[in-house]
């Protein structure tokens, strides 16, 4: 993972690296709307979200540092706090067109209205619970996915430190 010895003297691109982590997190959310959609354990895509991102930011950054895992795990949060919320509003949706199939609401909403309004349905304390438990679990994964990317940051900052 380390490519220390050519990439010493490169100054770090942190606004390309944070670019690249953003770039490269999105995959990581499609897994998760993939994972989500399939019915299978959805934070498992933390673990490639993490290290997606970690290289993404490398990658366009030009050079790894320690700086590079705190960065993309920030990103990875964000994007995938996004996602969730996505997948949130796409199942106030899915459930406004059942009720409305069974006559239990007047009207269906749109898609947009479910992604404007769908911080509302966390008011249900199961909803709640739920989407909580997912940001937990996966957050986790994202922090295994990391560390070995994380030995190796600290491996380069003792280097760099000599």
């Amino acid at each position: 993972m380390s490519n220390n010895g050519e990439l010493s003297g490169q100054k770090e691109k942190v606004a390309a690296g944070i670019l690249g982590a953003v770039l490269f997190t999105l995959i990581g959310g499609i897994i998760y709307v993939a994972l989500y959609k399939a019915d299978i354990f959805p934070p498992l895509s933390g673990l490639a979200a993490a290290a997606l991102s970690i290289f993404g930011f490398r990658l366009f950054a030009k050079k790894p540092s320690l700086k590079s895992i705190f960065i993309s795990l920030g990103v990875t949060v964000v994007i995938l706090v996004l996602f969730m919320y996505l997948m949130l509003a796409w199942d106030a949706y899915d459930v406004y067109l059942e009720w409305y199939s069974e006559g239990k609401v007047k009207q269906p909403i749109t898609f947009f209205q479910a992604l404007l309004y769908g911080h509302q349905f966390l008011a249900e304390p199961a909803v709640l619970t739920y989407y909580l438990k997912q940001l937990g679990l996966t957050a986790l994964f994202c922090v295994i996915g990391s560390v070995l990317f994380f030995i190796d940051g600290v491996k380069l900052y003792r280097e760099q430190k000599q």
